[in-house]
Protein backbone atom coordinates (compact mmCIF):
# COMPACT_ATOMS: atom_id res chain seq x y z
CA UNK A 1 0.00 0.00 0.00
CA UNK A 2 1.59 3.55 -0.21
CA UNK A 3 1.38 5.82 2.35
CA UNK A 4 3.03 9.29 3.00
CA UNK A 5 5.64 8.91 5.27
CA UNK A 6 7.62 12.60 6.23
CA UNK A 7 6.18 14.52 2.95
CA UNK A 8 6.98 11.79 0.58
CA UNK A 9 4.87 8.73 -1.08
CA UNK A 10 6.08 5.36 -0.40
CA UNK A 11 5.42 1.29 -0.79
CA UNK A 12 4.67 0.32 2.58
CA UNK A 13 3.86 -4.09 3.27
CA UNK A 14 2.20 -5.20 6.03
CA UNK A 15 1.99 -8.66 6.61
CA UNK A 16 0.66 -10.55 9.49
CA UNK A 17 -1.11 -9.68 12.53
CA UNK A 18 1.54 -11.51 15.05
CA UNK A 19 2.84 -10.01 18.36
CA UNK A 20 5.61 -10.57 16.92
CA UNK A 21 6.92 -7.45 14.86
CA UNK A 22 10.27 -7.35 12.52
CA UNK A 23 10.45 -4.39 10.37
CA UNK A 24 13.08 -4.57 7.62
CA UNK A 25 14.95 -2.18 5.65
CA UNK A 26 16.42 -2.63 2.03
CA UNK A 27 20.04 -1.92 1.23
CA UNK A 28 21.30 0.43 -1.66
CA UNK A 29 18.60 0.90 -3.90
CA UNK A 30 16.99 -2.77 -3.47
CA UNK A 31 13.23 -2.28 -2.26
CA UNK A 32 10.74 -4.17 0.14
CA UNK A 33 11.23 -7.12 -2.33
CA UNK A 34 14.80 -8.07 -0.98
CA UNK A 35 13.01 -9.72 2.07
CA UNK A 36 9.30 -10.73 0.32
CA UNK A 37 10.35 -14.32 1.24
CA UNK A 38 11.18 -13.68 5.09
CA UNK A 39 7.76 -11.52 5.31
CA UNK A 40 6.06 -14.73 3.75
CA UNK A 41 7.66 -16.85 5.76
CA UNK A 42 7.59 -15.44 9.09
CA UNK A 43 4.24 -13.96 8.86
CA UNK A 44 2.79 -17.73 8.48
CA UNK A 45 4.59 -18.50 11.88
CA UNK A 46 2.82 -15.42 14.14
CA UNK A 47 4.93 -13.08 13.26
CA UNK A 48 4.26 -9.66 11.83
CA UNK A 49 6.64 -7.85 9.26
CA UNK A 50 6.76 -5.02 7.68
CA UNK A 51 8.51 -3.92 4.66
CA UNK A 52 9.24 -0.59 2.78
CA UNK A 53 10.45 1.06 0.13
CA UNK A 54 13.55 3.77 1.40
CA UNK A 55 14.36 6.81 -0.71
CA UNK A 56 15.91 6.30 -3.44
CA UNK A 57 14.26 2.38 -3.80
CA UNK A 58 11.81 1.44 -5.93
CA UNK A 59 9.20 3.51 -7.81
CA UNK A 60 9.34 5.78 -5.11
CA UNK A 61 9.16 9.99 -6.55
CA UNK A 62 12.12 11.51 -4.39
CA UNK A 63 14.17 13.80 -5.15
CA UNK A 64 18.22 12.83 -4.88
CA UNK A 65 18.77 16.31 -2.45
CA UNK A 66 16.61 14.12 -0.30
CA UNK A 67 18.51 11.26 0.07
CA UNK A 68 20.50 11.20 3.34
CA UNK A 69 21.47 8.91 6.14
CA UNK A 70 19.83 11.11 7.90
CA UNK A 71 16.27 10.64 6.01
CA UNK A 72 16.51 7.50 6.16
CA UNK A 73 16.56 6.80 9.63
CA UNK A 74 13.68 9.51 10.43
CA UNK A 75 11.83 7.95 7.64
CA UNK A 76 11.94 4.63 9.74
CA UNK A 77 11.18 6.04 12.74
CA UNK A 78 8.00 7.21 10.13
CA UNK A 79 6.72 4.11 9.61
CA UNK A 80 6.75 2.59 13.12
CA UNK A 81 4.89 5.71 14.24
CA UNK A 82 2.26 5.40 11.11
CA UNK A 83 1.82 1.92 11.58
CA UNK A 84 1.46 2.31 15.68
CA UNK A 85 4.78 -0.28 16.44
CA UNK A 86 6.11 1.39 19.76
CA UNK A 87 8.81 -1.91 19.78
CA UNK A 88 10.24 -3.94 17.20
CA UNK A 89 13.19 -6.01 16.10
CA UNK A 90 14.53 -4.02 13.37
CA UNK A 91 16.26 -6.01 10.21
CA UNK A 92 18.82 -4.46 7.62
CA UNK A 93 20.66 -5.46 4.91
CA UNK A 94 23.76 -4.24 3.36
CA UNK A 95 23.83 -0.47 3.37
CA UNK A 96 20.63 -1.05 5.11
CA UNK A 97 22.41 -2.06 8.27
CA UNK A 98 24.12 1.27 8.60
CA UNK A 99 20.12 2.36 8.96
CA UNK A 100 19.87 0.15 11.43
CA UNK A 101 22.55 0.28 13.25
CA UNK A 102 22.33 4.56 13.90
CA UNK A 103 18.20 3.84 14.75
CA UNK A 104 19.01 1.59 17.47
CA UNK A 105 21.72 4.08 18.91
CA UNK A 106 19.49 6.76 18.58
CA UNK A 107 16.43 5.26 20.22
CA UNK A 108 17.61 1.19 21.64
CA UNK A 109 14.49 0.95 23.50
CA UNK A 110 12.13 0.97 20.43
CA UNK A 111 13.78 -2.09 19.23
CA UNK A 112 13.89 -5.66 20.87
CA UNK A 113 16.72 -7.09 18.26
CA UNK A 114 18.98 -6.12 15.68
CA UNK A 115 19.39 -8.61 12.51
CA UNK A 116 22.20 -7.36 10.11
CA UNK A 117 22.12 -9.34 6.88
CA UNK A 118 25.21 -8.56 4.35
CA UNK A 119 26.87 -5.25 6.52
CA UNK A 120 29.63 -3.86 7.99
CA UNK A 121 30.51 -1.21 10.17
CA UNK A 122 32.28 0.69 7.28
CA UNK A 123 31.56 1.89 3.89
CA UNK A 124 35.28 2.98 2.30
CA UNK A 125 35.50 5.02 -0.88
CA UNK A 126 38.06 3.19 -2.43
CA UNK A 127 35.13 0.49 -2.78
CA UNK A 128 32.51 3.09 -3.52
CA UNK A 129 34.16 5.53 -5.66
CA UNK A 130 34.61 2.66 -8.61
CA UNK A 131 31.46 1.60 -8.58
CA UNK A 132 29.83 5.13 -8.51
CA UNK A 133 31.89 5.88 -11.24
CA UNK A 134 30.58 2.79 -13.70
CA UNK A 135 26.99 3.98 -12.50
CA UNK A 136 27.93 7.30 -14.75
CA UNK A 137 29.23 5.73 -17.41
CA UNK A 138 27.38 2.81 -17.91
CA UNK A 139 24.11 2.61 -15.72
CA UNK A 140 22.93 -0.26 -17.30
CA UNK A 141 25.99 -2.51 -17.63
CA UNK A 142 27.27 -1.64 -13.87
CA UNK A 143 23.86 -2.98 -12.78
CA UNK A 144 23.88 -6.39 -14.58
CA UNK A 145 27.60 -6.85 -13.07
CA UNK A 146 26.85 -6.32 -9.97
CA UNK A 147 23.76 -8.62 -9.57
CA UNK A 148 26.22 -11.40 -11.12
CA UNK A 149 28.66 -10.11 -8.48
CA UNK A 150 26.52 -10.44 -5.73
CA UNK A 151 24.36 -13.49 -6.38
CA UNK A 152 27.91 -16.18 -7.35
CA UNK A 153 25.93 -19.00 -5.91
CA UNK A 154 25.78 -21.90 -8.33
CA UNK A 155 22.93 -23.44 -7.31
CA UNK A 156 20.58 -20.22 -7.70
CA UNK A 157 18.99 -20.30 -10.64
CA UNK A 158 19.01 -17.48 -13.61
CA UNK A 159 15.38 -16.02 -12.58
CA UNK A 160 17.20 -14.85 -9.25
CA UNK A 161 19.35 -12.66 -11.38
CA UNK A 162 16.72 -11.61 -13.39
CA UNK A 163 14.37 -10.80 -10.48
CA UNK A 164 17.48 -8.40 -8.72
CA UNK A 165 18.05 -6.74 -11.85
CA UNK A 166 14.24 -5.87 -11.87
CA UNK A 167 14.41 -5.08 -8.42
CA UNK A 168 17.00 -2.60 -8.86
CA UNK A 169 15.79 -0.99 -12.01
CA UNK A 170 12.98 0.52 -10.37
CA UNK A 171 15.39 3.16 -9.16
CA UNK A 172 16.33 5.83 -11.08
CA UNK A 173 20.07 6.31 -11.83
CA UNK A 174 20.52 9.94 -10.31
CA UNK A 175 18.87 8.22 -7.00
CA UNK A 176 21.46 5.16 -7.38
CA UNK A 177 24.55 7.38 -7.67
CA UNK A 178 23.36 9.65 -4.78
CA UNK A 179 23.13 6.26 -3.04
CA UNK A 180 26.49 5.42 -3.45
CA UNK A 181 27.96 9.08 -2.46
CA UNK A 182 25.96 9.29 0.88
CA UNK A 183 27.28 6.00 1.90
CA UNK A 184 31.09 6.10 0.68
CA UNK A 185 33.08 7.02 3.72
CA UNK A 186 30.62 6.27 6.45
CA UNK A 187 32.17 4.28 9.55
CA UNK A 188 30.15 3.75 12.42
CA UNK A 189 32.92 1.36 13.99
CA UNK A 190 33.82 3.63 16.89
CA UNK A 191 30.09 3.48 17.59
CA UNK A 192 29.45 -0.13 17.64
CA UNK A 193 30.84 -0.91 21.21
CA UNK A 194 27.64 1.01 22.60
CA UNK A 195 24.86 -0.66 20.45
CA UNK A 196 22.78 -2.18 23.23
CA UNK A 197 20.30 -3.68 21.51
CA UNK A 198 20.59 -8.19 21.22
CA UNK A 199 22.28 -8.35 18.07
CA UNK A 200 22.30 -11.40 14.85
CA UNK A 201 25.20 -11.06 12.26
CA UNK A 202 24.05 -12.76 9.03
CA UNK A 203 26.45 -13.05 6.68
CA UNK A 204 27.78 -15.12 3.81
CA UNK A 205 31.14 -16.49 3.37
CA UNK A 206 31.37 -15.76 -0.74
CA UNK A 207 30.19 -12.21 -0.79
CA UNK A 208 32.13 -10.18 -2.46
CA UNK A 209 30.43 -6.86 -1.96
CA UNK A 210 30.88 -6.75 1.87
CA UNK A 211 33.25 -9.48 2.70
CA UNK A 212 33.24 -11.85 5.30
CA UNK A 213 35.91 -10.30 7.58
CA UNK A 214 33.90 -7.05 7.74
CA UNK A 215 30.78 -8.73 9.11
CA UNK A 216 32.65 -10.88 11.00
CA UNK A 217 34.28 -7.73 12.62
CA UNK A 218 30.89 -6.17 12.92
CA UNK A 219 29.59 -8.99 14.77
CA UNK A 220 33.19 -8.87 16.86
CA UNK A 221 32.44 -5.33 17.61
CA UNK A 222 28.82 -5.20 19.28
CA UNK A 223 28.91 -6.47 22.23
CA UNK A 224 27.36 -9.98 22.82
CA UNK A 225 26.13 -9.84 19.28
CA UNK A 226 25.69 -13.45 17.42
CA UNK A 227 27.29 -14.17 14.18
CA UNK A 228 25.83 -16.69 11.74
CA UNK A 229 27.86 -17.91 8.24
CA UNK A 230 25.87 -18.88 5.65
CA UNK A 231 28.09 -21.60 3.45
CA UNK A 232 28.42 -20.94 -0.11
CA UNK A 233 26.45 -17.52 0.22
CA UNK A 234 26.94 -14.05 -1.22
CA UNK A 235 25.76 -10.79 -0.87
CA UNK A 236 21.99 -11.10 -1.02
CA UNK A 237 20.75 -14.38 1.09
CA UNK A 238 17.70 -12.54 1.79
CA UNK A 239 16.80 -13.76 -1.50
CA UNK A 240 18.74 -16.77 -2.07
CA UNK A 241 18.80 -18.08 1.26
CA UNK A 242 15.63 -17.40 2.32
CA UNK A 243 14.99 -20.21 4.72
CA UNK A 244 18.29 -19.64 6.22
CA UNK A 245 17.98 -16.19 7.05
CA UNK A 246 14.40 -16.52 8.55
CA UNK A 247 15.06 -19.19 10.55
CA UNK A 248 18.35 -17.61 11.92
CA UNK A 249 16.04 -14.39 13.10
CA UNK A 250 13.19 -16.77 13.98
CA UNK A 251 15.76 -18.71 16.57
CA UNK A 252 17.29 -15.27 17.72
CA UNK A 253 14.45 -13.83 18.58
CA UNK A 254 11.26 -15.61 18.42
Amino acid sequence: MWREINGWRTRVMDFGRGEKVLVTHGGWTGNWELWEQQAEALSREGWRVVAYDHRGSGFCDVDERDVSLDAFVADLFGVLDELGIDRCVLAGESMGTAVALLAALREPDRFSGLALVAGGGVWRRVTLIPFWLGLRIAYRLTLRAFVALAIPERDVRSYMRRWGRSILRQASPSAARKLIRTMAGVDLRPQLATVRVPTLVVHGTRDPIVLPRDGRALADAIPGAELVWLRGAGHVPTMTRPTEVSGAIARRFG
